[in-house]
């Protein structure tokens, strides 16, 4: 599927779908979204998971989808338990739960690796899932419907004329940015 196809079939299906769950099932706190979130956040932890696997000696310390325990652990805060920071209660057992795995599996590797296991597991932690918070935050604020909705058509509008400023201006000038080498001047200005 060429890149273009992706972007055809995003802005026809997946733009519509996304507003119609923000505007039509508005029930439980957007319930809706907020499994669309944890589903989203669970393929990232494993697309990340996969990434840094391949940079570690040995496997991570946790798998993949344990960090999204920290999105439904927010939502059932915000929901029922408002008093309580059971995000970043989920947090920290998570991090206490790879400190007290990594004291059994450094044994393997005399603490050789350890930091950089523990380095590539908390990041498989925190970083898909931590922006996610955020989503589930929104949910809860009065007129949610509107700042999701503002949010994203920021960001697909910042992208379309990213790109579409890229393909005008851009023609000469790409690979200045070395993590992405399509990507020109004129697209990232």
């Amino acid at each position: 599927m060429t890149s273009n196809t992706k972007r055809i079939i995003t802005a026809v299906v997946a733009i519509p779908l996304l507003a119609s769950i923000i505007l039509f099932l508005p029930q439980y706190y957007y319930l809706a979204f907020a499994v669309l979130v944890l589903a989203v956040s669970v393929l990232g932890s494993y697309e990340l998971h996969a990434m840094l696997s391949r940079h570690t000696i040995g496997k991570l310390l946790l798998p993949p989808y344990l960090g999204s325990l920290q999105i439904i652990a927010t939502y059932i805060q915000y929901a029922f338990f408002p008093q309580y920071s059971l995000s970043l209660y989920s947090l920290i057992g998570l991090v206490m739960i790879a400190l007290a795995l990594e004291i059994k599996k450094g044994e393997t590797d005399g603490f050789e690796k350890s930091i950089e296991r523990l380095a590539y597991t908390v990041l498989q932690v925190i970083y898909p899932n931590t922006f996610a918070i955020f989503f589930i935050k929104f949910c809860f604020m009065k007129d949610a419907w509107l700042y999701l909705l503002v949010f994203f058509a920021l960001v697909f509008s910042s992208d379309t004329f990213a790109y579409c400023f890229g393909i005008l201006f851009g023609k000469n000038n790409k690979g200045i940015v070395k993590v992405s080498p399509n990507k020109s001047v004129a697209g990232f200005i």
